[in-house]
């Protein structure tokens, strides 16, 4: 699955796909109930995030998946950063773009970070 957003551009009818390959399908905001799920249930098992933290993405993205996706993914980059296994609010606002970060087996102890 891919997400994300084609805003000016698909007004403009420039938004190029490859075609053949990507169906494109229009999401309008999600309930609160499943946008909590897709912000805690693809890391299940793996890391957790606070409920404070849950709360600022929902608050941030207001229902949009592809910015619940970004402010996740955000998250858990500056959470590994630190080499924890819990997302902290603090971690959602850092709100850092793309670049290298370390795998959490880099980490010399995350368990109980």
């Amino acid at each position: 699955m891919l997400a994300g957003a084609c805003g000016a551009e698909r007004r403009r009818g420039e938004c190029r796909h490859a075609r053949g390959f990507l169906e494109e399908i229009l999401l309008g905001p999600l309930d609160p109930d499943d946008a909590r799920a897709l912000v805690t249930r693809p890391v299940g098992g793996l890391f957790r995030y606070e409920p404070r933290a849950v709360e600022r993405i929902l608050q941030l993205a207001d229902g949009r998946p592809y910015l619940i996706q970004k402010l996740c993914l955000d998250a858990l980059n500056h959470m590994l950063d630190d080499c924890r296994t819990t997302v902290l609010p603090a971690d959602v606002d850092a709100r850092r773009g793309p670049g290298c970060r370390p795998s959490l087996a880099t980490c010399r102890s995350p368990a109980g970070r």
